[in-house]
């Protein structure tokens, strides 16, 4: 399942299974306008005057552009890719400032196919603010000031603070030696603050409603099941199996995967909801004794260095100091 699927199934199970008292963090919607150099819309007016301008590329019939005009027909800023949409996000909240952006997204399509987004400020002094791209091994020299080296990011508006989130998954389905046909991951959330970013993942997120609804999906029959097998071989199903797997390894059933995925849902909202005690509760409930020293350590080192947070250029949070 891709890192977008990923995303996009995070969103939909907390719409389907957050109580009704949980906020609902839903993804705001694309608005397609052209795909493989064939133009869908060719102009919109945008906040302040602006306009937008979408052609095929001069350079390349197979690649789109949308071009940002300021309200003296300058140009802003031009966007490229194999496919371009403007998402609903465009408008006041973007920023911080309280003027008005345009939230841009792309689609490089092909084998190695990747997103990319864009955020242009539409206030009295137009211009680009941040992009989003995987740039990590894919151009020789490094990413500039204003990009964010990710993919698979969303957005979406707090009405009630009229504000626009960044959504991230937080993927540890490798790590956790997850067949590629299951998921572990968990949504953060981010906004624009000032010149860089704040994370509204905990006041936007239901992380501990999220883990009390994952607790009450696993059955007792399918815990114990799980519980009887040593988790840390789980690597050797992946489809390239690490050195040092037995050549015979007994079966996993659809029951000891959707367990584990479950258990691994609760540790991770657990994480991110910031409760660390919680975390080592549920480790004791919930996973093999033998196991369990080493998962931690994996949950932990996750959460504390590979969290999104470092990609918007933040610090680990408090309670991961003294984290290895």
């Amino acid at each position: 399942m891709s890192k977008k699927l990923l995303l996009f199934a995070a969103c939909a199970a907390l719409a389907a299974h957050s109580p009704a008292q949980s906020r609902v963090v839903d993804t705001l919607p694309d608005r397609p306008l052209c795909s493989s150099g064939r133009v869908m819309v060719p102009q919109l007016a945008l906040p302040n005057h602006s306009r937008l301008i979408v052609r095929t590329n001069p350079t390349d019939a197979h690649e789109c552009d949308a071009v940002i005009l300021s309200e003296l027909n300058a140009v802003v800023y031009t966007f490229s890719d194999h496919s371009i949409s403007l998402n609903a996000a465009t408008g006041p909240g973007v920023t911080s400032d309280g003027a008005p952006a345009a939230v841009l997204t792309g689609y490089s399509g092909g084998n190695h196919c990747c997103t990319s987004a864009a955020i242009v400020a539409l206030g009295s002094k137009p211009d680009l603010v941040w992009q989003f791209d995987v740039w990590a091994g894919m151009y020789p020299d490094k990413p500039p000031a204003d990009l964010i080296p990710i993919e698979d990011e969303s957005f979406f508006r707090d009405t009630a603070r009229n504000r626009v989130a960044i959504l991230v998954a937080d993927n540890f389905s490798r790590d956790a030696g997850l067949p590629f046909t299951y998921g572990a991951y968990v949504l953060t959330a981010f906004e624009i603050a000032g010149g860089g970013f704040a994370d509204v993942s905990r006041g936007l997120i239901p992380y501990r409603a999220n883990a009390d609804q994952a607790r009450g999906r696993l059955a007792p029959a399918a815990l114990a099941m799980f519980l009887s097998f040593d988790p840390s071989r789980d690597a050797c199903y992946d489809r390239y199996p690490p050195e040092g797997c037995p050549a015979a390894m007994p079966n996993r059933s659809d029951q000891y995967w959707s367990a584990k995925q479950t258990i691994l849902s609760v540790l991770l909202d657990d994480l991110h909801s910031g409760d660390l005690d919680q975390v080592q509760k549920d480790l004791a409930a919930f996973w093999p004794a033998a196991d369990r020293a080493r998962m931690q350590g994996l949950l932990l080192h996750d959460y504390c260095y590979q969290n999104p947070r470092a990609w918007f250029h933040l610090s680990a949070h408090p309670e991961c100091a003294g984290v290895p």
